[in-house]
């Protein structure tokens, strides 16, 4: 028999632990924690730092596997959310079984709380119909309520609702009919720009929300949100970085005319062979700055993938101060 504890962590930091979190974390015989793969395990390794922090010494193993692809190019949305929830059940499971033979107690760290917008209950569901599990939930900090901690505002105006949304939602089908408030989550790729036409919509924005580099912007959205412009140089880098590991959404009609929406690669990781690899040098270009920095730089290399500068290579003599280079 299998004790399933789902225990909500919070936005990354440490801090924001309960008690309740910390005490479920130590009384697991292991913790499990997914990893996305190679590139991808900044969230892993975030685990792997939450648990050195607040895991006594007599504490549980720490068991790290493999999380299962979704199909970003299933047509149908939830049919594919659907069947990477049921693989990543059938992996929970060989992992729980692999780690435990005789059963126990097992721990998964999850962002957030469990109950909003994350699947583990739902993935906790489909392995009670293959094994005596018993499911305990521990509840945690979540984004939404970071944000509003850090603005220093209160959710909801009086007696109005508030509908929790996330970035997809937004950016397909625009502000929900008869709402007042929206709270949207899960939203990497700025989804507000849809609302621009709304000079009367004010935003209250927050990345990284708890961490050293959380960043907010508050104020009417045509005038704080120009998109990278307005974010710091971090978040907008952070951006950019999942739109070349992720991929760009885009939309077009199928050879029948329906609507299609899928994510286009810029760079295949899995087989680099598949890549357009390009060094240039000595190429001329020309700075749109202000007119103090306007003007023509020439590095010595830039490297391109698929037609993006993404490495600049600066070189100069090894006999040369660095001051007069």
């Amino acid at each position: 028999m299998f004790t399933l504890s789902l225990i909500g962590i919070g936005s990354g930091n440490p801090k924001h632990l309960t008690l309740q979190a910390i005490d479920a974390l130590n009384a697991c015989d292991v913790i499990l924690i997914p990893s996305k793969g190679a590139g991808k395990d900044d969230l892993a390794g975030l685990r792997h730092e939450i648990c050195a922090q607040v895991l006594r010494s007599d504490g549980p193993e720490i068991h790290e596997f493999t999380l299962p692809k979704r199909d970003a190019a299933n047509p149908d949305y939830h049919a594919g959310v659907h069947d990477w929830h049921d693989a990543i059940a059938q992996v929970w499971l060989a992992e729980m079984q692999r780690t435990l033979p005789q059963g126990g107690r097992v721990g998964f760290l999850v962002w957030g709380d469990p109950s909003l917008y994350d699947s583990t209950l739902r993935i906790a569901e489909r392995l009670q119909k293959a094994v005596t599990l018993t499911v305990d939930v521990v509840p945690g900090i979540t984004s939404l309520q970071v944000l509003t901690a850090g603005h220093a505002i209160p959710l909801n105006t009086i007696g109005n609702p508030v509908t929790i949304t996330t970035g997809r939602q937004l950016r397909d089908h625009g502000w929900p009919q008869g709402v007042d408030t929206i709270a949207v989550m899960l939203d990497g790729t700025c989804a507000f720009e849809v609302l621009r036409q709304h000079s009367d919509v004010h935003i209250w924005w927050t990345a990284y929300a708890g961490m050293p580099n959380e960043r907010r912007i508050a104020g009417p959205l045509d005038q704080v949100c120009d998109r990278r412009q307005a974010m710091a140089m971090m978040v907008a880098n952070r951006e950019l970085d999942s739109l070349i590991r992720d991929g760009v959404r885009v939309e077009f009609k199928d050879g029948e005319g329906r609507n299609r929406k899928e994510r286009v690669k810029l760079i295949d990781f899995e087989a680099s062979e598949n890549n357009h690899f390009l060094a240039v040098t000595q190429l001329w270009i020309q700075s749109t700055g202000a007119a103090a920095k306007a003007g023509y730089r020439r590095p010595d290399i830039l490297l391109y993938i698929n037609g993006l500068p993404l490495v600049f290579i600066e070189l100069k003599n090894s006999n040369v101060k660095l001051r007069s280079a």
